[in-house]
């Protein structure tokens, strides 16, 4: 799938985010382990809170949310020497979305002329 993405952009891409969700429930991408938390757990289920509300707003699909328990480091780089703590490029990822995020409003209106073709693609209309 990636290929087909980065094949119809020539020049190449600045930004990818593959949003996933199972079952209608958006999993947060660092959430710990059983009987642990990150610092930021209460802002990550807030922020997506409100990713479900813009869904709900502009597709009408109900969403719940859900940490992932597995920490992004071992999703992103399970080869990593250290788990104690997001690498880098795990920390620009969060970084980007959560710039992304912060600002509601621009993020409902980008998403309102999409249109959810598949769990696989996004479609602009």
């Amino acid at each position: 799938y990636t290929d087909k993405v980065a094949s119809a952009h020539p020049d190449g891409i600045k930004f990818f985010v593959d949003w996933h969700a199972f079952g209608h429930i958006i999993l947060m991408p660092y959430g710990g382990n059983c009987s642990l938390r990150v610092a930021n757990y209460d802002r990550q289920m807030e922020l997506a809170r409100q990713t479900t509300a813009i869904i709900e707003s502009v597709a009408g699909s109900k969403y719940s949310q859900l940490p992932v328990k597995m920490s992004a480091q071992n999703k992103i780089a399970p080869n990593s020497p250290s788990r104690a703590s997001p690498s880098e490029l795990e920390q620009n990822i969060a970084q980007a979305l959560y710039d992304l995020e912060t600002n509601t409003a621009d993020l409902k209106v980008a998403l309102r002329p999409l249109q959810f073709v598949s769990a696989r693609e996004v479609r602009t209309t």
